[in-house]
C-alpha cells in the first residue's frame, strides 16, 4: 500500500487524489487545514483523510489484508477528551526533563500583538500573515509563502 503524508490543505489534497500522476496511491493522510473527516474523501485515484486540529482528535485507520488483497478497512476520527484519556505521568516527566534546559527562553515574551495569532482557519490566518511578513520584512523576497 502507498500512503501520502501531506501538509497542504484539505481542497489540495482532494485534488490531488483527483490527479492521474497518483494513480496508485491508496491514502492521503492530511493534516493542514483542521478539518474533522469522519469518512474518508473518495477521490478518483485515492482516498483523503484528516484529522482535526490540536491534538483534540485522532485518525485510526485499521486495513486488512488478505492474499495481497484489501479485504477490508476501516477509518475513526477519535475525539482525544482529556477526561477519558489522562495524562501519561512519564511521559509528562520526559517532555518535563526535555524542556528544562530551554525554559528560561521558551517563557521570554519577545513581544506583544491585540490580534490573536490563531492557525485554524481554513483560507488564510493571522499566525500564517505574521509569518510570511515576517519574512518579507526580513529576506525582502519577492514572495513569501508559508
Amino acid at each position: 500500500m502507498i500512503f501520502l503524508l501531506t501538509h497542504m490543505g484539505m481542497a489540495q489534497q482532494v485534488g490531488l487524489a483527483n490527479m492521474p500522476e497518483v494513480k496508485g496511491v491508496d491514502y492521503i493522510l492530511g493534516a493542514d487545514t483542521h478539518e474533522r473527516i469522519r469518512k474518508p474523501v473518495e477521490g478518483t485515484y485515492a482516498k483523503v483523510t484528516e484529522p482535526g486540529a490540536f491534538g483534540s482528535f485522532i485518525s485510526k485507520l485499521d486495513i486488512v489484508i488478505e492474499n495481497g488483497k484489501v479485504k477490508e478497512h476501516n477509518y475513526q476520527l477519535l475525539d482525544v477528551d482529556p477526561l477519558r484519556y489522562k495524562e501519561d505521568e512519564e511521559m509528562k516527566m520526559l517532555v518535563k526533563k526535555t524542556r528544562e534546559p530551554f525554559e528560561k527562553k521558551l517563557n521570554t515574551v519577545i513581544g506583544k500583538t491585540k490580534t490573536p495569532l490563531v492557525r485554524y482557519y481554513v483560507i488564510e490566518t493571522p499566525m500564517d500573515n505574521f509569518i510570511t511578513d515576517a519574512i518579507m520584512w526580513k529576506f525582502k523576497p519577492d514572495i513569501a509563502l508559508e
